[in-house]
């Protein structure tokens, strides 16, 4: 994943004098799962964990996702913060603002084709 933050002198390039408003300042993005190396490997053992379990929370990529988006809310405020995620990482982007949500830290939240609860139940049946 990637953290992504506004920058004010960037913007004054392409002549936006000011953040758009409502427009987060920070956005922690999650990328799907890759079937290429070096990450292939650790994107299957996700999935599978997924599929398994319907949850993420065992990968090291939940552990650092939901730190890094801590740390970003205690420097921008839950406000300005927004997370979002593709596939894989929309499965991890729900599952980290569902922690913080429990925690009373509330963050926007966009999900790209997330990973199917229903699939994973209905395969576990088998």
């Amino acid at each position: 994943g990637a953290i992504l933050e506004w920058d004010r002198s960037a913007a004054l390039a392409d002549f936006i004098l000011m953040r758009p408003s409502g427009a987060p300042r920070a956005v922690l993005a999650l990328r799907g799962t890759l079937l290429k190396t070096p990450t292939i490997r650790r994107d299957m053992e996700d999935d599978l964990r997924f599929l398994a379990w319907e949850s993420l929370k065992g990968s090291v990529r939940y552990s650092v996702a939901l730190e890094a988006l801590k740390s970003t809310v205690e420097k921008y405020g839950s406000f300005n913060v927004c997370i979002a995620g593709h596939s894989l990482g929309a499965g991890f982007a729900l599952q980290v603002g569902k922690s913080l949500a429990k925690q009373g830290v509330f963050v926007e939240t966009h999900l790209f084709n997330p990973p199917s609860v229903s699939l994973a139940m209905s395969l576990r049946s088998i």
